[in-house]
């Protein structure tokens, strides 16, 4: 029932990480961000547009790692 930031990531990757969900009807993917910062956002479907407006405005989410997935606090 949230919204999920993936660390910025490659055109490739963003749309192959696109196209694995392009068949969930209960999840939206959308790419915000421009340049090296460009990012991925998974959110429920038909979120409302002020929360995802809020999740694209913040950064990405503490204690995730380089591919997005849970950091264990080693770099």
């Amino acid at each position: 029932g949230r919204s999920v930031q993936v660390s910025p990531m490659s055109p490739r990757d963003r749309k192959f990480f696109s196209q694995a969900f392009e068949g969930d009807a209960a999840v939206e993917v959308r790419a915000v961000g421009t340049g090296f910062y460009r990012r991925v956002i998974v959110a429920p479907a038909g979120m409302g547009a002020e929360a995802l407006a809020a999740a694209e405005a913040a950064g990405p989410e503490e204690g995730m790692d380089a591919a997005g997935g849970p950091g264990d606090g080693a770099a």
